[in-house]
């Protein structure tokens, strides 16, 4: 009996200075999202508290928190994104929702089957075939395109900034309207992919991917790099490691500063260990960079990136995009 005293004595002192709580934290248990007081999944429609609201998420984002937004909105039971949607349909030939949705890991999977999205009090559908972001109070007139309900604006525009300004639709160019608007023009989309051929020394391809992606409510350049093994039972990973060596700047609205971003001989991330056995197909050095995600498009590209493959070839070629510079 004493010695079960002592232990209940033990064991209050324990709970004095140690004090925890049995009920489970909020959210069955999961860690509270940063997230959840702006962003709202419900009737398979992502909703943001406010538009200003998407754009401090949006334009202060990083490769992490866009993949946290992403888990969040697609942890939620039952919702369809247009990318899922797009991956299960079969069509003859490829469109260019399809081709966006094929590199895309971040704003198709937010976008609902339908590609809508909900901004505060407006509904946004983006349509990738017809370059064409909808804009509604209500979700249900976006279904008819011709209704006067309907705001319709180019994937060109910063859709938000115009919206803010007034318009009710996208301005005309030969009007000083877009053109004006986005000093002297924006940059065209563009998904150029370069394959090389594989080296007779490493059995290795190098493919390259730069692409630019416009949405009207988001905007995103990217450049992959990536090496595959082509036809060697096995590679040396100490000694045909691909360099990578890049200069690249760009301009978003009129009269802010270039952003320069510039590095040489960047050794590629390993996707695999030195010792394994490849078979044709595997994906050895991978390489993907979001250089810039926005709500506002771009005026000015210049991505000039060069590739050395230690090892065996000394400058094996470089891909350059030059838009307004």
């Amino acid at each position: 009996m004493r010695k079960f005293n002592f232990l209940r004595r033990a064991w209050y002192a324990l709970m004095l200075f140690f004090p925890f709580s049995c009920e489970p934290p909020a959210g069955g248990g999961d860690e509270i999202s940063p997230f959840q007081d702006v962003v709202t999944v419900a009737n398979n429609t992502v909703s943001f508290k406010s538009i200003q609201a998407y754009r401090n998420l949006i334009d202060n984002s990083t490769d992490e928190t866009r993949a946290e937004l992403v888990k969040f909105v697609n942890d939620v039971n039952g919702f369809l994104s247009l990318k899922e949607r797009v991956k299960l349909q079969v069509a003859n030939g490829k469109t260019k929702e399809q081709e966006v949705v094929a590199d895309d890991d971040f704003l198709t999977l937010l976008l609902n089957q339908n590609g809508v999205i909900r901004l505060g009090e407006y509904y946004f559908k983006v349509d990738f075939n017809n370059e064409k972001v909808l804009v509604a109070r209500e979700q249900g007139d976006l279904l008819n395109s011709q209704s006067k309900a309907v705001m319709s604006f180019s994937t060109s525009d910063d859709v938000l900034t115009l919206l803010d300004a007034g318009y009710t639709s996208s301005p005309e160019e030969n009007s000083g309207g877009r053109t004006e608007f986005l000093c002297g023009g924006g940059c065209a989309s563009y998904n150029l992919g370069i394959e090389y051929p594989q080296n007779s020394i490493s059995g290795n391809k190098i493919v390259t991917r730069s692409r630019y992606v416009k949405a009207g409510i988001y905007f995103e350049l990217s450049h992959h790099c990536y090496t595959y093994f082509f036809q060697k039972p096995s590679v040396d990973k100490g000694t045909y490691t691909p360099l990578t060596t890049y200069s690249r700047k760009f301009v978003m609205n009129c009269g802010r500063q270039d952003r320069h971003d510039s590095r040489t001989n960047f050794p590629m991330p390993f996707s695999g260990e030195s010792t394994d056995v490849y078979t044709p197909g595997d994906v050895l050095w991978d390489w993907k960079q979001i250089i810039h995600a926005g709500t506002e498009g771009l005026r000015k590209i210049y991505l000039d990136t060069k590739y050395t493959v230690a090892g065996y070839n000394p400058n094996l070629s470089g891909d350059l995009l030059n838009c307004r510079y």
